[in-house]
């Protein structure tokens, strides 16, 4: 890896350095949340919030998201959104983070190398780890 693709990959790349542009909110809708805890675990208990779908405009294309609030906004009220350049869809609102295919790509990832090691370790100890006690 070049010092030009990692300079790339630390300052062109990175959502804190993404053009940023004004997002006007569309629609706030209150999500009343569930506050009982299902007994023998389950989900956690989910506060009060709101749903904000949002739009902005990017090169005469305009493109739309969604995110949560803990306040209520109304429509046509604006706010700072950043958005990657070279794909202007993909914003730093948390919905458009999480969606992002290399988050669950590097997870993936992470996962399979985590479940292979654990295979592996547990290999070597069923079948081989008699062989050190001798």
């Amino acid at each position: 890896m070049s010092v030009a693709s990692i300079e790339h990959a630390l300052y062109q790349d990175w959502p804190g350095h993404w053009p940023q542009t004004e997002a006007e909110v569309t629609d706030c809708r209150r999500v009343h949340g569930d506050t009982r805890r299902w007994d023998g675990g389950g989900p956690d208990p989910q506060l009060p919030h709101y749903t904000v779908g949002f739009a902005y405009t990017v090169g005469g294309a305009r493109y739309t998201g969604v995110l949560s609030s803990t306040v209520q906004v109304e429509p046509r009220d604006t706010f700072p959104i950043r958005y990657n350049p070279d794909h202007p869809d993909q914003n730093n609102s948390l919905a458009s983070e999480i969606d992002h295919s290399v988050v669950f790509r590097d997870y993936t990832w992470a996962m399979g190398a985590l479940i292979l090691g654990i295979m592996v370790v547990d290999f070597v100890r069923r079948n081989f780890f008699h062989s050190f006690l001798r």
